[in-house]
Parts: structure tokens; sequence; C-alpha cells
């Protein structure tokens, strides 16, 4: 893993140099962004990309020196109930060069296709999110099929007013990217979470108002939180609710780290004694997480509410109005 990560640092340089950044998404998301209102820009995404990846593909791309070292660090074999099975997948995410590797194979694809087409355009890559002018959205899905990718029809777009790359969605130039709610909301903390991130997807562009259709659900929200936690004004933080309030508290969320110690070490050494080889498996004992406290954190309280966008029922309200103020006019 030490090599692996090691080339895919090195992959990482490489790339930069061409104007690919593969530590920064916003890139894609902004040419994603430009494309919804342009029509210029093409977005695709693969499906399973990583996994279609095959050792002869790489052989076929890569110089032989390449070639040979990256298959030197991989996993040419999986075990299944003592079985071996050949891997004809070059590598997978679990691998430590195979998001850069996928990368550099995706932009190598889609610059040559736009060479051979005469194409002149922008092409950004992260990872399967390939961005590439729209004329060669109909080449694209062609040749990647021949090396053995499928493009994913539901999350590509090459026509209309709607793009989507690296989690951004938008439609003709608007930012319509939605938030997702994975699981049930358990603590006080994850509905302080939904309800920021609620209040942000409200934001109206280029108004200072929030959408009104959904005020009400976040009413609803914002019944559920303690008063004393009102008054944030960062909807990615969420361990205080964004609202024109007066802040004085926020959550604190402590962790207590635990570890297996020396006796863990001593366990490890001991499952590994009779290894014979760097891949047989290794039964060692497993670690309890600990499960975060909470506590409430006194704040430093605001004089003026630095809400940029506030819904109906904040609009005319003053810092001097008490909590229970609100929620009456509310």
């Amino acid at each position: 893993m030490f090599i692996q990560k090691g080339i895919g640092a090195h992959f990482r340089k490489c790339l930069h140099r061409i104007g690919i950044n593969l530590n920064d998404q916003s890139i894609n998301r902004s040419l994603a962004r430009l494309g919804s209102l342009t029509g210029d820009l093409a977005t695709f995404d693969l499906s399973s990309a990583s996994d279609s990846v095959t050792t002869e593909f790489v052989s076929q791309l890569l110089p032989e020196c390449w070639y040979t070292l990256l298959d030197s660090v991989r996993s040419p074999v999986t075990i299944i109930d003592g079985e071996e099975h050949l891997n004809h997948m070059f590598s997978s995410m679990g691998n430590g060069f195979t998001f850069e590797l996928e990368s550099l194979l995706f932009y190598t694809l889609t610059r040559a296709i736009c060479f051979f087409t005469g194409t002149r355009g922008v092409v950004s890559i992260y990872g399967d999110d390939i961005i590439c002018p729209t004329g060669i959205s109909n080449v694209l899905p062609f040749v990647f099929g021949y090396f053995g990718f499928s493009v994913n029809l539901e999350k590509s777009f090459v026509s209309g007013g709607l793009r989507e790359s690296c989690g951004g969605h938008y439609f003709n130039g608007r930012d319509i990217t939605p938030f997702y709610v994975k699981a049930p909301l358990a603590t006080l903390v994850d509905v302080i979470d939904v309800a920021n991130k609620l209040r942000k997807w409200a934001e109206i562009e280029d108004m200072n108002i929030l959408d009104p259709e959904v005020e009400e659900i976040w009413l609803w929200l914002k019944s559920f939180i303690p008063s004393q936690f009102w008054g944030g004004d960062d909807t990615s933080f969420k361990y205080q609710l964004v609202s024109h309030d007066i802040s004085s508290h926020r959550i604190s969320e402590e962790f207590t780290r635990k570890s297996n110690g020396t006796g863990g070490y001593y366990h490890w050494l001991n499952a590994t004694w009779e290894r014979i080889a760097l891949r047989d498996g290794v039964s060692t004992s497993s670690r309890t997480l600990s499960v975060p406290k909470y506590r409430s954190r006194s704040v430093r309280r605001k004089e003026v509410s630095r809400v940029p966008c506030l819904f109906l029922h904040e609009i005319g309200m003053t810092p001097s109005m008490s909590n229970r103020e609100v929620l009456t006019s509310s």
C-alpha cells in the first residue's frame, strides 16, 4: 500500500502539470455549470469504471516499464475458500493508485478522441467523471465501449440545460444539487444537520429570501431543536441551527478513543507468527468504537445576525426579540 500510494501521488503531480487537479472537485463542478449554460460541454459518467479496467487495457496504454511496475505491486489473484482466482481486473478501489490510474487512462482516451476527430475544447477528468466537448459526445461512448467501459446514461448529459459532475447538479447555470438523507434522524445533531442543509438548498439565486415552499418543513424541524441552539450562520456546521436568532449555545462533540494497547499488539504478533506468505489471511481482535458524547457549550452572543438569506417569517424580526416571541410570530 505504501508503494501504491507513492505511485498514485506521482500520477497526481504529473496530471496536475497538464491541468488535471485530482485534489479539487470544484473544477469539474464549475465546468458542469458552464456546460449547462452554453451547451458546449458534455458530462459523462461510467458504470463500474474501476472494475472494468483490465490488465490488457493497462498494458496497451502504458509504457512497458510503467506497466511492469504497477503489475508488481497489485493483487494478481483473489483467494476464495482456498481456491485462487486470477484477477483480470487490474486493480480495485482498495488499491492505492487505482483512482489516479483510471483518471490518467480516461483522460488519455478522451484526448485521443478529440485529436483524431479534430475537436477543440476543454477536457477535464476526475476519476470516472468526464467533461468533454459536445462534439465528441457521439463518438466517446463507442470508443469507451470498445475498451470495455459502459456509459451510465442516467448520469450523463449531452443536450439540454442539465449537467452533473462530481456531485454538482446544474440546470441552465443554476445549482440544483440535492442533499441526501441516508439514515433516520436519530440524534439532535442529525436534525440540525438536515435543517441546515434544507435551508441551504432553499436559497434562491440573486435573492435575499428562501423558497417559501420549504419554510413549513424547516419550521417543523426547528420545533424539535432547543432554542438555545438557534442562531448559527454556517449551513455546513451541524452543531448549531442556522436561523435569524441570537446565538447563545452550540453542541460540542467529544470522542473517547479506545485502544487495544500493548496487549492488542502482542496478539497481532502472535496471530502472524506462523504466516508463510504476505498474502495469507490474519485473524486479529476486533476494536470497539466509542460512542460520541454531546454537551452544550456557550458561545459569544452576536448582536446582529449574519444570515444572508431569510425565510418570510424571519423578515422584519429584530435581534431584540426573544426566542419565545420568535416561535409565536412564526
